[in-house]
């Protein structure tokens, strides 16, 4: 990795949540949505594969 390239390593993963609610529109919002869909029509046993929700 050179100089200055971005990382995605502990210190970012330390404050993403924060950082994702500051800057992804309504992320907080589509993640309730989620979660509500799921109740309502999986199973309460189903597993689920999360892939991509950042934290």
């Amino acid at each position: 990795m050179t100089k200055g390239q971005w990382k995605f390593d502990g210190s970012v993963a330390e404050t993403f949540y924060e950082h994702a609610k500051k800057h992804i529109p309504d992320y907080e919002k589509v993640i309730e949505l989620c979660v509500d869909v799921a109740r309502r029509r999986l199973p309460s046993d189903a597993k689920i594969l999360d892939v991509g929700s950042a934290v």
